[in-house]
């Protein structure tokens, strides 16, 4: 494949919005011409790297693109500046026009894949917190990576368990392999209190644990 995308392709209910918005995305692949991949998946979250992987695997041109499957493409995203840099595409949400921070597509060089970037691939789960920093942090590093907008649309909805709330496990699972990864790679990792406790989250110690504990049965 020349112009491989690959993306998640999540089982889900019949009319939903992810749904609808997944038939979108493979619209958006068609009109640029792009080489559509799914990875196919349901309810259990799955690891970046596996499905930056298979991509790679596929790719015979110059690079591939990761996006997530509830974007469409407004812009063909291998038609970048610089083809042997990495990019990262922040969305623009529907219909507010707000351009978010988080990064929900990357076109990554083959080359940069082979010889970096897949030398070291912590455990990210896709759909989980802090999986857009893994490969951008690692790029700036090397003074090769840069973000773009105007490429990607995004339907605004709800946040997810898994993106947001710190006693969810494949948030505490992302915390804890990115903090790590990062550590190997003498770079920040992401500041937060000193204890992350199952089921709980973060906490500065005892009393901060008892007090979350309490709230959370309080809450229910």
């Amino acid at each position: 494949m020349k112009r491989p995308v690959v993306y998640l392709w999540i089982r889900s209910s019949p009319g939903g919005r992810l749904e609808k918005a997944q038939g979108l995305l493979e619209v958006s692949i068609a009109h640029f011409r792009l080489d559509p991949i799914r990875y196919l998946a349901g309810r259990k979250l799955v690891e970046f790297g596996e499905v930056l992987a298979m991509a790679r695997g596929q790719a015979t041109g110059r690079g591939f693109v990761w996006c997530n499957s509830d974007v469409t493409f407004t812009r063909d995203p291998f038609d970048v500046p610089d083809p042997d840099q990495v990019y990262g595409f922040h969305r623009r949400e529907v219909p507010s026009g707000e351009i978010t921070l988080g990064v929900d597509a990357f076109y990554i060089p083959l080359k940069e894949w082979d010889e970096v970037i897949s030398s070291d691939i912590p455990r990210l789960y896709l759909g989980a917190s802090y999986v857009d920093r893994w490969i951008p942090r690692l790029m700036q590093k090397l003074g090769r990576y840069e973000n773009l907008t105007g490429y990607i649309d995004h339907m605004s909805h709800e946040q997810s368990a898994a993106s947001g709330a710190d006693a969810d496990p494949y948030y505490q699972a992302n915390f804890r392999a990115y903090n790590q990864w990062a550590r190997r790679h003498d770079l920040e990792p992401i500041e937060a209190p000193p204890y992350l406790l199952p089921r709980i989250g973060h906490v500065w110690g005892v009393r901060d644990a008892f007090r979350r504990i309490v709230k959370r049965f309080q809450a229910k």
